[in-house]
């Protein structure tokens, strides 16, 4: 829960400070939705219906491990949500039921940074879909002056995917280091000897750590391969069959692009679906120690020595 607690408290003063820029991002996006063209508005649609279930689920699953949380002190000894000691008698009412809704009201405040890692996802999504839009232009462009329009689209999608990246990589960066440390320790309750309760509430505290990586890591993926590969879809056109100057421009546009990714120096490369697997991977072998490490101090037996003297 401290974990939890600092968790809000970053994501609070990343949005703050980002605030001008994440507000121009949306700007941005909103003005654009309101001139998309019939194939644009199929492919954002395609989006939705691929990245909304799984947005849903995670806003459930999260929902369902506050409410976990919040009634763990009914079926435990435990009196309250969280453990505290307070200074002053708290076993008498009204005192009791006010410390018990403040406890809920933290454990509510932080399920609302999931908040933060879906705009995170929204924006990377939408900044995904420019390049996708301009995959499909490349590819029916036949004159220089229509291939000459798709590259200016093209730097203005890698310009705004670049801001999008520079508004919310922290975001995703800090929910990366929060959530390592609550699924190592929500892991630590779920193969150690606690109570039932207890463990159910590590398991969704810890499925909600792997889940809001996975928000900022899968549509981090999606970026990153469309930005690597949207000019060569040029390459997909009936360009061969056009004039020597249409021939040379889409020579000089097959130049390679680099990825726009979300990285941290000598920790993360990119944010991605393979670092995630890696990430995933690691956390179970660290569990799996941790249960040998367990499973042995379970079995071992103090030596201890008999000084007693029996005479007949």
């Amino acid at each position: 829960m401290t974990l939890a607690c600092v968790h809000v408290v970053g994501q609070a003063a990343v949005s703050f400070f980002q605030h001008d820029q994440l507000q121009r991002l949306i700007e941005e996006m909103v003005a654009y939705f309101q001139n998309l063209k019939p194939y644009e508005k199929e492919i954002y649609q395609r989006y939705i219906d691929d990245y909304c279930p799984f947005y849903a689920v995670s806003s459930i699953w999260n929902a369902l491990a506050a409410f976990f949380v919040i009634i763990g002190a009914l079926f435990t000894a435990q009196p309250f949500p969280m453990m505290a000691e307070y200074p002053f008698p708290v076993d008498y009412e009204p005192v009791k039921s006010v410390i018990y809704l403040q406890h809920s009201y933290v454990a509510v405040q932080c399920v609302s940074t999931l908040s933060s890692n879906m705009i995170a996802a929204l924006l990377i999504l939408f900044a995904a879909g420019r390049f996708e839009i301009l995959m499909v232009d490349l590819r029916a462009a036949v004159t220089v002056d229509r291939l000459k329009s798709c590259m200016e689209q093209c730097q203005l999608a890698r310009k705004y995917a670049e801001d999008v990246i520079e508004g919310v990589q922290y975001i995703a960066i800090i929910t990366l280091i929060i959530s390592s440390g609550n699924l190592v320790l929500s892991g630590l309750n779920v193969i150690g000897r606690q109570p039932i309760m207890v463990k159910i509430q590590s398991i969704f505290l810890a499925g909600s750590a792997l889940i809001e990586v996975y928000m900022c890591a899968w549509p981090a993926d999606a970026l990153m391969e469309v930005s690597e590969t949207a000019a060569e879809s040029v390459y997909k056109a009936s360009w061969y069959n056009q004039d020597l100057k249409v021939q040379k421009t889409v020579l000089l546009m097959l130049v390679p692009q680099k990825p726009i990714v979300i990285s941290l120096r000598f920790v993360m490369v990119a944010l991605s679906l393979n670092y995630y697997c890696s990430y995933v991977s690691n956390a179970f072998s660290l569990f799996t120690a941790l249960r040998v490490v367990l499973d042995e101090e379970v079995h071992t037996v103090p030596s201890s020595t008999n000084t007693t003297c029996c005479i007949n």
